[in-house]
């Protein structure tokens, strides 16, 4: 009898040939590059880390066809379409924070290209900033800095978040988190979501009191006294927070946006602070970043400002590469990877 060969048939190996695009405030090169390379298997190859093509001459263009994943490291990239015209074998681009800006260019969109992001892993720490800025309006915190700095004994009455309504704008996994502290705090909480269905499990749990559909935003805008806007840009969403919204507001309700600045009219929301038709804001995301020296929201002593900082915790880089490592394993695989933006809507 033949003696069958027991050796098992020789196989292809899975690889994976990464590029990062990197932008301020993203990390130096040489320390993302210790972060990925502490979770690449075998047969995956990080091939070069820079803010343009220019940076990465040392490629070769074998090199650069080769290239299957892309990872964005800055969504403001201006060198979007010249990474892309080089990445003629891009199957898989991901973002480890959760917006994308420039990289969502029609040839994209259009391609077969599977986009991803970071969606989750700053959740938890843009709805703590949310309940801050709510903390810091129903407390007075300012008066207490103030009273504090002159050594004055300054009594007085402060709210509570207690039975307060909570208004969110935008409910995926940041308004779910915010809403979640916000339960936690007894306050009544509504929100605003273009797929309504998606959160109906969240009414019956009692998470959430109610949810609206998107044409019912100012009907959600009057009746909240604190509104936490947390929508990914798209165009759907430009300036959705309109001078007639923030105007259906309470005068004594205050705005919070985590979410992007481009959702919002910022001329309309400086206007209403300056009038007092609203009591504050608080203010993670602007319309021109850095906010420039000449905006007047600077001034503004109902204002709350934060440089875009919100969603970025102490182990935001470790959550964020672990996520990719866990889609990563599902890219080689052939699986589905996990959030997996939807091209239509952007998000």
């Amino acid at each position: 009898m033949e003696e069958r060969d027991t050796q098992p048939a020789e196989t292809t190996p899975i690889t994976a040939n990464i590029i990062v695009a990197r932008y301020p405030p993203a990390p130096p090169a040489s320390t993302i590059a210790e972060l990925l390379n502490a979770r690449l298997p075998p047969g995956v190859t990080l091939l070069g880390c820079g803010q343009s093509p220019a940076e990465l001459q040392h490629l070769t263009q074998q090199q650069w066809a080769s290239a299957d994943v892309l990872i964005v490291w800055g969504a403001r990239n201006p060198n979007a379409k010249e990474f892309y015209a080089k990445l003629t074998g891009l199957k898989w681009l991901h973002s480890v924070a959760t917006g994308l800006e420039l990289w969502l260019t029609p040839e994209v969109l259009s391609s077969s290209v599977t986009i991803t992001n970071a969606k989750g892993v700053t959740a938890n720490s843009m709805a703590e900033f949310a309940m801050m800025c709510c903390h810091y309006f129903s407390r007075q915190l300012p008066r207490l800095l103030e009273a504090q700095a002159a050594h004055r004994w300054d009594v007085f009455e402060v709210e509570e978040l207690r039975g307060a309504t909570l208004g969110l704008v935008g409910c995926g996994h940041i308004g779910r988190r915010v809403a979640q502290l916000g339960g936690a705090y007894g306050m009544r909480v509504v929100a605003l979501r273009s797929n309504p269905a998606l959160s109906q499990p969240d009414v019956d749990s009692g998470l959430l009191d109610r949810v609206y559909s998107p044409e019912h935003l100012h009907e959600v805008m009057a009746c909240s006294d604190y509104v936490v806007v947390s929508t990914p840009y798209t165009p759907d969403t430009h300036e959705l927070i309109s001078a007639a919204a923030i105007a259906a507001m309470k005068p004594t309700a205050v705005l919070i946006n985590v979410g992007r600045g481009r959702c919002m009219d910022e001329a309309a929301l400086i206007e209403a602070l300056q009038a007092g038709r609203i009591r504050g804001a608080g203010l993670d995301v602007y319309q021109v970043e850095p906010l420039p020296p000449s905006s007047p929201l600077w001034g503004l002593p109902n204002v709350l400002l934060s440089p875009h900082r919100a969603a970025f915790h102490s182990n935001f880089f470790r959550d964020s590469v672990d996520l990719f490592a866990r889609n990563l394993q599902r890219h080689l695989a052939g699986q589905p990877l996990l959030n997996v933006l939807d091209k239509q809507s952007q998000y």
